[in-house]
C-alpha cells in the first residue's frame, strides 16, 4: 500500500471505501470493474480495480496493442495481509475472470519500481514485464489471453498425467 499514494496508504479503511465504491455504482454506469477481495469469514482484506485502456495506449517506452482490448489492474491488500499468498491467490482470480467471461485480449499491471512483492505477485500470475514505464516510477507488466491460455492448458495436462 506504501506504493498506493496517499489515497490508499496509511490508514486507508476497506470499509469505509467499500461503502463509497457501493453508493458511486449505483449511481453510475462505470467503465471499470471493482473485486472486492475478501476472507471466507467475510473480512474485507482488500479491493482490486479494472479498466480499460485505450486502444494504442503509448507511455515511455510502451504501446498498447490496437484493435485490442486491454484492461488495466492491479491488487491493494490491507498491510496486515500481506506475505500469506493472498496477493497471488486474488491475481490469478482477476486474470482468470478477465480472460474467461470478458472479451479482454490483453491485461497490464503497473507496479512500482521499488514493490518487489508485487513484481513477484505478478510474475507468479503469469505477468512479464515489458520496457514501459506507466507513470513517475511505475512499470508496465503484461499478460496477452494467449499466453493465459497456453498457461492453462499446459495445467491441465500436467493433471491429467497425474
Amino acid at each position: 500500500m506504501r506504493y498506493a499514494g496517499a489515497k490508499h496508504g496509511k490508514g486507508w479503511n476497506m470499509e469505509n471505501w467499500y461503502k463509497r465504491h457501493l453508493e458511486r455504482i449505483s449511481t453510475e454506469e462505470p467503465e471499470e470493474v471493482q473485486f472486492i477481495i475478501e476472507l471466507a469469514d467475510g473480512t474485507l482484506i482488500g479491493e482490486s480495480g479494472c479498466g480499460k485502456v485505450r486502444s494504442g495506449w503509448k507511455c515511455r517506452g510502451y504501446a498498447s496493442p490496437s484493435k485490442k482490448r486491454v484492461v488495466m489492474t492491479d491488487v491493494k491488500l490491507l498491510p496486515r495481509y500481506w506475505g500469506k499468498g493472498y496477493g497471488t491467490e486474488s491475481m490469478k482470480m482477476v486474470v482468470n475472470y478477465l480472460f474467461t467471461k470478458t472479451q479482454t485480449d490483453m491485461v497490464l499491471v503497473p507496479p512500482h519500481k521499488d514493490n518487489i512483492a508485487a513484481m513477484r505477485v505478478y510474475e507468479k500470475s503469469g505477468f512479464r514485464k515489458t520496457n514501459g514505464v506507466a507513470w513517475h516510477d511505475h512499470l508496465i507488466y503484461e499478460i496477452a489471453r494467449s499466453d493465459f491460455e497456453r498457461k492453462t492448458q499446459s495445467g491441465s495436462k500436467e493433471s491429467e498425467k497425474t
